[in-house]
């Protein structure tokens, strides 16, 4: 009995290999502008700028610097706002540095310019070290950390469940001002 059993088993084991052998695999399309990843898929962050802002970084920034990082933000739902909020060293420090948003444009790449200002503050003004920058964007408004969805999530970082969020990150360094 035991026998029949182990080759029994073998035999599903070679019949499930074959057949997963024989599959037609169809590949993805790579090009970006042809994917369609339907209405609910999240915003995503593609670039941002200008200059000492672009990817892969690090960023470079002088404290109490007034200039803006613009982002692109490439979404599917045309008709949502985009809501982006940034964050040096998180978890270690919770604080919201810069938050910014933008309406419905029509067009699936959206430009969001954000204050710089703040990035910095929370970080020694002798520590010129890398930072840890993210930032998070998001298709509907962030909730007060005090909101009862936001209960179980991460401190300034709370969303209605039907949200779409993604993050991008990047190294910053802050300077001293000139």
């Amino acid at each position: 009995m035991a026998r029949q059993l182990l080759n029994l088993a073998r035999m599903t084991t070679v019949l499930a290999g074959t057949a997963g052998a024989t599959a037609c695999v169809i590949p993805p399309n790579a090009e970006l502008e042809q994917q369609d990843a339907g209405h609910r898929a999240p915003p995503v962050i593609v670039s941002s700028g200008p200059g000492d802002f672009a990817v892969p970084g690090p960023l470079i920034l002088e404290r109490g610097s007034d200039e803006d990082i613009v982002l692109t933000v490439v979404d599917n739902d045309l008709e949502s706002d985009l809501y982006v909020r940034m964050y040096v060293n998180y978890p270690d420090d919770t604080s919201v540095r810069a938050e910014c948003q933008v309406g419905p444009s029509g067009e699936r790449e959206r430009i969001i310019e954000c204050p710089t200002r703040r990035l910095c503050d929370g970080v020694a003004d002798e520590d010129t070290s890398r930072q840890f920058l993210e930032a998070l964007v998001a298709n509907r408004a962030f909730l007060p950390d005090n909101h009862e969805e936001a209960e179980s999530q991460d401190p300034n970082r709370a969303l209605p469940d039907d949200a779409g969020f993604s993050f991008r990150a990047w190294m910053l360094i802050c300077l001293e001002d000139d």
